[in-house]
């Protein structure tokens, strides 16, 4: 055997071993087998990350919750989720500016899951250019970390109109539905991440929300599953 063909074996070899560590959108996956033992996931978001629709069992039936039992002991699902945030750094009580994502950043994360844009959808805060301009940078921030973690980047769920046919909060679903969901979904396929679309998933269950925006027990137990068989799609070791 001459060095030209041992060198192809061992090529091919090498490529065998690797191949699974890649899924089929060309996205580096993770796998428990080469990280330390326990998996760390983040998930950054607003009120519906919080759990405001199970605000007084929040420690249990937020998704976060709910998704750290659905991904075993081996894994900690910690919750960055702050009420009232918004994206944009314009906004009335921007994201960027609070403690919990310099947290979330010191954290370093085996796995980030971002939603923010809900109440970026508020009148006296919504900003197309803005928000195009800045979510690319929110989702660099997390996704440049030294320890290269894995990003799953979520488009909010729709939000429903009480019995006066109003959303709550001045929220403009509108927007949520249209706007925020493509400059979600663009900014998801320019970076090369993971996208989750919670607008699909929620569209037709009103019954899923406490007050039309902020899911009920039921709701977190559905956008936990929806995230665990994301997660477990691009990690066949979870």
């Amino acid at each position: 055997m001459n060095i030209l063909n041992l060198v192809t074996i061992l090529i091919s070899s090498v490529f065998k071993i690797l191949q699974p560590a890649i899924n089929t959108k060309g996205l580096p996956m993770f796998s428990l087998f080469h990280k330390k033992k326990e998996l760390t996931v983040a998930c950054v978001g607003d009120s519906i990350t919080y759990g405001s629709g199970v605000a007084a069992t929040r420690s249990r039936d937020a998704y976060p919750a709910i998704l750290n039992r659905l991904l075993g002991s081996k894994a900690k699902v910690y919750n960055y989720g702050l009420r009232g945030r918004t994206l944009i750094s314009t906004g009335d009580q921007p994201y960027i500016e609070e403690r919990s994502y310099r947290q979330a950043l010191e954290k370093k994360a085996d796995v980030y899951i971002l939603m923010l844009g809900t109440n970026d959808s508020k009148p006296y805060n919504w900003d197309y250019q803005k928000m195009k301009d800045e979510l690319p940078g929110f989702v660099r921030s997390f996704k440049d970390l030294e320890n290269h973690p894995n990003i799953f980047l979520m488009q909010p769920p729709k939000c429903f109109p009480l019995n006066n046919g109003k959303v709550p909060y001045d929220i403009q679903n509108e927007l949520v539905s249209s706007s925020i969901h493509q400059l979600v979904a663009d900014t998801a396929r320019a970076l090369e991440v993971h996208l989750i679309d919670l607008y699909a998933l929620t569209e037709t269950h009103p019954e899923w929300f406490m007050d039309g925006v902020h899911p009920n027990r039921e709701g977190n137990k559905m956008i936990a599953e929806k995230i665990f068989q994301a997660i477990s799609y691009n990690n066949p070791s979870t």
